[in-house]
C-alpha cells in the first residue's frame, strides 16, 4: 500500500489549497475511493483538469452527487469517456447547467443508457442532442424529452427520432411538434404516431400533417382526428 492510499478521509480533508495543487495525477489516482470525496469538500475548484482526468473509476463512482456537482465547466470538460460511463443518474443530475453544456458530443455519447436518465435535458445543445446514441435516446424519460428546447430538439435526425420511446413521443409539447423538420417527421414510426395523445394530433400544423405518409396517417387515433381543423383535413392528399 502506498503512503498516499493509506491516508484517511480526515487527513485528505486537511490538505491545503497549495497541497492539493501540488498533487500529481498519479498521487490523486492513488487516494482511496473512500477518501477522494474529501477533496471535493470545498476544494473541488482547486483541482486541475489533469487531476480530474486522473480520477479512477472507483473514485468517480464513490463521489456523492453533492461532491461531483461542484465540478466547474472546465473540469467537466476534462472528464474521460470512461469516467462519464460510470456516473449514475443522481450524479449526473447534480451537474450544473454550465458543466453539462461544456461536455463535447463524444463525452455525451459516453454516458451510459442508465446514467443518461439523470441528465438535465433542458441544458443540452443541439450538437449534444445529435450525439446521443440510439440506446441513450431510447432510455430518455418523457420528462426529459418534454424539457428539450426546440432549438436542441432540432439536433435530432429522423433516424434518432425513430428510436424515441412511445411514452417519450407522447410527452412532446405543442411547440416541439410544431418545430419538427421534414426529416424528423419522416422518422416518426406508425407506433409512435399511435402514441400521440388527441391533443397532440390537434396541435399538428396542417403543413406537418401534409407530410405524413399513408402508414403514418393510418396510425392517427380516431379521437385525435376528430380534433383536426378543417384546414388540416383539407391538406391531406387524395392521390
Amino acid at each position: 500500500m502506498s503512503q498516499i492510499s493509506a491516508l484517511r478521509p480526515a487527513q485528505v480533508a486537511a490538505f491545503s489549497t497549495r497541497e492539493i495543487a501540488s498533487l500529481s495525477a498519479k498521487q490523486v489516482a492513488a487516494i482511496a475511493p473512500a477518501a477522494i470525496g474529501r477533496l471535493f469538500a470545498g476544494a473541488a475548484a482547486n483541482l486541475s483538469t489533469g487531476q480530474v482526468a486522473a480520477l479512477t473509476l472507483p473514485q468517480v463512482a464513490s463521489l456523492k452527487p453533492s461532491q461531483i456537482g461542484t465540478l466547474t465547466a472546465t473540469q467537466s470538460g476534462a472528464l474521460t469517456q470512461a469516467q462519464l460511463g460510470v456516473l449514475t443518474p443522481s450524479q449526473l443530475a447534480a451537474f450544473s447547467s454550465s458543466a453539462i453544456g461544456a461536455l463535447t458530443g463524444t463525452q455525451v455519447a459516453a454516458i451510459s443508457r442508465y446514467g443518461v436518465t439523470g441528465v438535465a435535458a433542458g441544458s443540452l445543445s443541439a450538437g449534444q442532442v445529435s450525439a446521443l446514441t440510439p440506446l441513450q435516446l431510447a432510455s430518455l424519460l418523457p420528462t426529459q424529452v418534454a424539457a428539450l428546447p426546440t432549438a436542441s430538439l432540432a439536433g435530432l435526425s429522423g433516424t434518432q427520432v425513430a428510436v424515441l420511446s412511445q411514452p417519450a413521443i407522447a410527452a412532446l409539447t405543442a411547440s416541439q411538434l410544431t418545430s419538427l423538420s421534414g426529416s424528423q417527421i419522416g422518422g416518426l414510426t406508425p407506433s409512435q404516431i399511435a402514441a400521440f395523445k388527441p391533443a397532440q394530433v390537434a396541435a399538428l400544423p396542417a403543413g406537418t400533417l401534409a407530410q405524413f405518409n399513408t402508414r403514418q396517417v393510418a396510425a392517427l387515433s380516431a379521437a385525435g382526428i376528430t380534433l383536426l381543423s378543417s384546414t388540416a383535413i383539407d391538406g391531406l392528399s387524395s392521390a
